[in-house]
């Protein structure tokens, strides 16, 4: 029995083997993109760096020695490379699928939240109480003076309400407590800062700041 010949072949085994790892591993870590892995695979199988690198490798070992390994069987080691290769891919995607749906609750958690901001509409305020006479959920015509816009719970923001154009025109009156008027004109009233409002304990809406607006 050939202990040399043996001895030398293992040997061989043994670099091809660390320089197939070594490329397998090369490959995932630097070139894992999924949109690129056809096109790597196919790189390989038609590279020749790879075949004569293992050719290389082989002659260096068996400098003293006629074995060598054929065409057939290079093709083969590089089949097994790609082999592995698209054994991690499907690992990748595997994985990639386990992890979607919590990736996807994340994301639905972190989204905010697409509501309506609840909208009341309010009649002049009270002089000495600095409340809004009436608040209610729908617009009342030649009533409604202002727009309340929830901010927060029992917290709304308030303008001057489109609707009450005409209204405010003729009688100015109606801002008074409510707004810091600035009287330029008397065709359009524009919000130029909105006020802010709170409700207290007694459910009444309390005038915190007032709106400023300006009169073209």
């Amino acid at each position: 029995m050939n202990w040399s010949l043996i001895f030398k072949c293992l040997f061989v085994g043994c670099t091809v083997l660390s320089f197939c790892m070594n490329i397998l591993i090369m490959i995932y870590l630097f070139l894992r993109s999924k949109s690129r892995r056809n096109e790597i695979i196919k790189t390989i199988l038609d590279s020749t760096r790879v075949e004569n690198h293992i050719k290389e490798s082989i002659r260096t070992s068996l400098s003293n020695s006629k074995t060598s390994l054929s065409p057939q069987q290079i093709d083969e080691i590089k089949k097994d490379i790609i082999d592995e290769i698209r054994h991690l891919q499907h690992l990748d995607e595997q994985e990639s699928l386990s992890t979607a749906p919590i990736q996807q609750t994340i994301q639905a958690v972190a989204r905010p939240a697409n509501i309506e901001k609840k909208k009341y509409y309010a009649t002049a305020v009270d002089g000495d109480s600095k409340t809004f006479c009436s608040v209610t959920s729908t617009p009342i015509h030649g009533e409604t003076v202002f727009l309340l816009t929830e901010i927060q719970t029992n917290r709304c923001e308030f303008e001057v309400y489109e609707g009450a154009q005409s209204l405010v025109l003729s009688e100015k009156e109606y801002l008074i407590g409510a707004c810091s008027l600035d009287k330029t004109g008397n065709s359009k009233i524009i919000t130029v800062q909105k006020g802010v409002t709170e409700r207290t304990t007694d459910g009444k809406w309390t005038v915190r700041e007032q709106a400023k607006v300006k009169i073209e």
